[in-house]
């Protein structure tokens, strides 16, 4: 399963809250590299929150081998 990261800047993402009303309002927590993102498990709420913050989506790829 593909999961999804929002990007801004240089910084990602860490927590947010959807804050209803006539137009979607995002209420976020951003912090640069080295502090763990927020992970989305379905590109089309990634998009809606990334959107509504001008940041980008980043596809994450799990890191771990074959040994």
């Amino acid at each position: 399963m593909k999961q999804y990261i929002v990007k801004i800047g240089k910084s990602y993402l860490t927590s947010y809250q959807v804050v209803p009303g006539r137009k979607t309002e995002v209420i976020a927590d951003i912090r640069e590299a080295g502090i763990n993102p927020y992970v989305f498990q379905y590109l089309d709420e990634a998009r809606i929150v990334a959107d509504a913050l001008g940041g980008k989506i980043v596809e994450v790829h799990e890191e771990g081998g074959n040994n």
